[in-house]
């Protein structure tokens, strides 16, 4: 039987929030990150230059080697947020969705790590 790789740990459990915790420092600079790279409310050349930056950053879409969960996080949630456009900036008051709030970003982190089949208890 294959033996599951070292950071293949799961977010429940009496283990799973020692597990997650540098996993969320990873993802929470790289938001940091993503956003300072971004420099505004939306990124630089429209959304044909945020694909063009992700096919790049994605290729090769499934490698050979993988770089480890730490690398993905880091050079994945980077990309995607500078990518993104940030309801939270006040240049886009007028945009569809409101900003979510740090709480419920945090109760849905909970909420994934619990159970994330939240239609049934099983």
């Amino acid at each position: 039987m294959p033996v599951p790789a070292a950071d293949a740990a799961l977010a429940g459990g009496i283990e799973g929030p020692r597990a997650l915790r540098p996993l969320l420092g990873t993802v929470l600079d790289a938001l940091a990150n993503g956003a300072a790279d971004r420099a505004g409310p939306l990124p630089a050349g429209g959304p044909d230059a945020v694909a063009r930056t992700v096919r790049a950053t994605c290729a090769p879409l499934l490698p050979d080697d993988g770089d480890g969960a730490h690398a993905a996080l880091a050079t994945l949630v980077r990309t995607l947020a500078a990518g993104a456009a940030d309801p939270a900036d006040p240049h886009c008051a007028a945009h569809l969705h409101c900003p979510p709030l740090a709480v419920a970003a945090a109760a849905d982190l909970a909420a994934s790590a619990l159970n994330p089949s939240m239609d049934s208890w099983d």
